[in-house]
């Protein structure tokens, strides 16, 4: 059910700054840049590699969630080189952190361009205890700070999220995310520059629950909204459990924080994906979990053979089997693993849990270059025991099987050699068609910073205690290729491809 709150929802067209920039919620980048913007923007013309096109940010600012997998998109090109079997870095920028090693290491980390410049600033924050921006330097910019929630270190993996975007028409970026406030968990957009609040509501939750958050520009209405998941306040109740983490009941904001439609999405999912066909920036539909949503909150759809009492645990969205028209959407989690058509969410294929066991984590790759098709990368769930990680074509037929080296995570080019993407899983580690590790986690693991006093209290000391699992990859100097910045206790780094 949808109950529709706003019938007349403002232009959303980003604010243009004195260099003409901004337009359709893209970055500044100079000529060359906005001319390979324009051609990808054209039909037909595929998006070229390392652009500033608005879908290449939004993958790591707006919706991303890379325990639940990063959103596809084209990047490699067929016949073209495939590059090297190994790949080396270097480290190009050190942050040297303050304060607790385990509040560092289990915070979350974003891109932010907080002046307009074209340059990235780092925003850091753990749950609703603090925030603090960094910039691209190492100079702390401002900090708040709360008594409130902490992400679960005994979790692992998991931390909230948040999403960066103009919020206040001023061409400079800015951060929606949940906080507390009298004991009351509230929706705050906070700028950027300063970390002064913009507008701030209190939401249908607990104070201490978790806070997931994804924004998306819509191709219907050219509007951007925050969807911001809750728990169900509405009976009858979900019958596979009332969670936040699963998207129970999914409510959409503005960005002057209005509220525009609330929908019940019961055992969605863990997270939600852009369904952007065209890869232009503007998603013609939202999965929330199982659920695909239009503009207006409606259910257009949901996936038909996906028992109502389970939720997906990931799902990627691409053109898989290039003998149908347009894209294909897979979901995976303890139902299974399947092949959905967006159109009508009616299954193509399934593999069976005999085979497949537990399905937890799916992202997409083009890794054979002798074939113009990206290949879906499927791990088993981390309590199966010796689980597996499958390489499987859009046929759905399963073309090789390994013992799992790292949890998939998404496609990226970290070499610019266009044949293959490389495939970036927990950790940053790099692996190839077979499994193989091109790059490992040895160019940062021993590093440490100066100020804090690292520590081995915590739940994991030889693994997520030291490093986060899931780095962020994207171009951070702009230079067309993607670069890797992850942070740990004392430290957050930046490397790029030697």
């Amino acid at each position: 059910m949808t109950q529709k709150l706003s019938t007349s929802p403002q232009a959303d067209a980003t604010s243009t700054d004195r260099r003409g920039c901004g337009a359709r919620g893209m970055r500044c980048y100079g000529p060359l840049a906005a001319l390979l913007v324009a051609l990808a923007a054209a039909p037909g013309v595929p998006a070229p590699i390392g652009t500033a096109m608005a879908n290449h940010l939004d993958r790591v600012q707006l919706h991303r969630n890379s325990n639940r997998g990063v959103p596809y998109l084209p990047l490699a090109r067929h016949g073209q080189s495939a590059g090297a079997s190994k790949l080396s870095m270097r480290v190009i920028r050190k942050i040297q952190l303050d304060g607790d090693p385990l509040q560092n290491v289990y915070s979350n980390v974003r891109p932010i361009d907080i002046d307009g410049d074209g340059d990235f600033e780092f925003v850091q924050y753990n749950g609703y205890r603090f925030m603090q921006v960094w910039s691209g330097s190492g100079q702390k910019l401002w900090r708040v700070s709360t008594g409130g929630r902490l992400h679960n270190y005994k979790a692992g993996t998991h931390r909230d999220t948040v999403a960066i975007l103009d919020l206040d028409g001023d061409g400079k970026q800015d951060i929606a995310h949940c906080w507390t406030q009298g004991g009351r968990k509230i929706l705050v957009y906070r700028r950027g520059r300063d970390g002064k609040v913009i507008h701030s509501r209190v939401l249908n939750n607990d104070e201490g629950q978790e806070c997931q958050i994804a924004a998306f520009r819509l191709a219907d209405t050219r509007n951007t909204l925050i969807l911001v998941s809750h728990r169900l306040t509405s009976k009858p109740s979900c019958s596979g459990g009332n969670y936040i983490d699963t998207w129970a009941q999914t409510v959409a904001f503005d960005r002057q924080q209005r509220q525009v439609w609330s929908t019940r999405t019961c055992d969605a999912g863990h997270y939600a994906y852009p369904l952007d066909a065209n890869y232009d920036g503007y998603a013609e539909g939202i999965f929330v979990g199982k659920y695909l949503l239009r503009a207006n909150g409606s259910v257009k759809c949901k996936l038909l053979s996906w028992p109502a009492a389970d939720h997906v645990d990931s799902l990627a969205v691409a053109d898989l089997d290039t003998s149908r028209r347009g894209v294909e959407v897979v979901a995976v989690g303890q139902s299974g693993l399947a092949m959905f058509d967006p159109d009508s969410c009616r299954q193509i294929w399934r593999i069976s849990t005999s085979v497949v066991r537990n399905p937890q984590h799916v992202a997409v790759a083009k890794l054979d270059p002798a074939s113009s098709a990206p290949l879906l990368i499927v791990e088993e769930k981390g309590t199966v025991n010796r689980g597996k990680t499958f390489i499987i074509n859009g046929k759905g037929k399963i073309l090789d099987r390994q013992l799992t080296v790292a949890m998939p995570m998404q496609n990226a080019n970290i070499d610019g050699a266009r044949g293959v993407d490389e495939h970036v899983g927990s950790f940053g580690t790099i692996t190839d068609r077979k499994g193989n590790v091109r790059l490992g986690r040895s160019w940062y693991w021993g590093l440490k910073g100066t100020r804090v006093r690292e520590t081995f209290r915590g739940p994991y000391p030889t693994s997520y205690d030291r490093w986060q699992p899931f780095p962020l990859v994207f171009d951070f100097d702009r230079d067309g290729r993607d670069d890797i910045v992850t942070w740990g206790q004392s430290l957050l780094v930046v490397g790029k491809k030697k």
